[in-house]
C-alpha cells in the first residue's frame, strides 16, 4: 500500500514492484482487511469525535483500507501510484474514489479533515520526509487528524532490503521510526501527537500506529 519511494529512481522501481504485486496484494485483502479493521477503530472513533467525514487515504494498495473507512460514512478518496493497485481497489471499495496519484507531485483537493497514511511514511528518506509534511500540513484544516502506520522499530534507522514476504528480491528504502522520534518529528511539525499504539498485523508484523491533530495555533 505504497505509492512514492525515497528518490525519483526508487518511485519509478517501486511503481513497477508494487504493479507487479497488486495479484498477490489483491489475494490476501481478506486478511489485511480484517486486521485494520482492530487497527483503524482508534482513528474511526476521531473521526466520528470531531465530526471528521472527509478522508484523503494515501497509498490506498488494492483499497483495504479505504473500505473500511468508506463503510464508516467517510467520504474516502483513495490514491496510489500503482495502476493496478487502483484497479483493485476501485473493485474492492466501491464507494470510495480512487485515483491513481502521486501525494507529493499531483494536484488533490485542498483540504481533508484528515488523512491516512498506512504503510507509507517510511518510504521516504530525511530529506523527502519534509516534503511529506507541508504536503500534509497543506491538505488539512487547523484541527484535522493525521493518521500513520509504519513498521515499529525500537530504534530509528534506515534500510534498503527487498521485500521477502512477497517472494521478491527487489530491493526498496526504508526508514524505520521509533515510536518516540516519530512523535518528536510531529511536534516540530504543528501536528500534535495525541495516541499512539502498536499492534501485529497480518504475518505477526508488529506496526505503530500514531494519530496526530495539526495543530497550528498552539
Amino acid at each position: 500500500m505504497v505509492n512514492i519511494f525515497a528518490t525519483s529512481a526508487d518511485m519509478r522501481k517501486g511503481r513497477i514492484l508494487y504493479d507487479a504485486l497488486a495479484d498477490k496484494y489483491w489475494q490476501q485483502r481478506e486478511e489485511q482487511y480484517k486486521s485494520l479493521q482492530t487497527a483503524m477503530k482508534p482513528f474511526i472513533e476521531v473521526l466520528y469525535r470531531y465530526d471528521q467525514g472527509a478522508v484523503l487515504d494515501v497509498g490506498c494498495g488494492v483499497g483495504t483500507s479505504s473500505k473500511i473507512l468508506s463503510e464508516n460514512d467517510c467520504l474516502t478518496t483513495g490514491i496510489d501510484l500503482s495502476r493496478n493497485m487502483v484497479k483493485y481497489a476501485e473493485k474492492f471499495a466501491p464507494k470510495a474514489k480512487i485515483r491513481q496519484r502521486n501525494f507529493l507531485e499531483r494536484q488533490l483537493d485542498p483540504k481533508y479533515d484528515a488523512i491516512s497514511m498506512i504503510s507509507f511514511f517510511h518510504l521516504f528518506d530525511l530529506n523527502e520526509i519534509n516534503r511529506v509534511l507541508t504536503q500534509t500540513r497543506q491538505l488539512l484544516p487547523p484541527g484535522g487528524t493525521l493518521f500513520i502506520v509504519t513498521p515499529f522499530s525500537e530504534i530509528s534507522r534506515s534500510e534498503r532490503l527487498p521485500k521477502l514476504d512477497y517472494n521478491t528480491t527487489q530491493t526498496r528504502y526504508r526508514h524505520m521510526w521509533s515510536q518516540a522520534d516519530l512523535e518528536s518529528l510531529l511536534n516540530s511539525n504543528i501536528l500534535i501527537v495525541e495516541n499512539q499504539y502498536v499492534l501485529s498485523g497480518v504475518r505477526q508484523k508488529r506496526w505503530l500506529h500514531t494519530i496526530a491533530r495539526h495543530t497550528p495555533y498552539q
